[in-house]
């Protein structure tokens, strides 16, 4: 059995952090909307579908601007674009939202910040992990 020595974060980090992220989020839609109120319920889900596609949206970023095929210069622009596309389309879509009557902001929150929400506690499981093991 080899011994990992240091912080490391397989390659199936993003993958476990898109299922997470989904399971989350279409099981915390109902627990919401059942226990709290339908607008929470569905602003949560507004908001975990909102980070799914950032998270997507980054990914496809990123991977668009490592190309080997694109220079330096196209890539820097090609970043540039995809993410300020990404947050000009989440800012109008926010713009709605919360022009609408039901939406509760502070579910929407936490629902947008589902993903982030999720590595951080990955990142804490594989820290605990690792001085749990005595590796330090």
């Amino acid at each position: 059995m080899n011994r990992r020595t240091a912080f490391e974060v397989d390659s199936n980090f993003l993958r476990q952090v898109y299922f997470l992220t989904w399971v989350s989020g279409i099981s915390g839609t109902p627990f919401l909307a059942f226990f709290f109120g339908l607008s929470i319920g569905a602003s949560f889900g507004v908001g975990s579908l909102a980070s799914i596609s950032m998270l997507a949206a980054m990914e496809f970023a990123v991977r668009k601007t490592i190309d080997p095929n694109n220079s330096v210069r196209k890539g820097k622009w090609l970043f540039a674009g995809l993410t300020s596309s990404k947050y000009v389309i989440l800012l109008l879509a926010l713009f709605f939202l919360i022009r609408s009557e039901w939406l509760n902001i502070y579910a929407l929150t936490v629902g947008i910040t589902l993903a982030q929400l999720i590595i951080m506690a990955k990142a804490v499981f594989i820290t605990v992990r690792f001085f749990c093991r005595g590796n330090f």
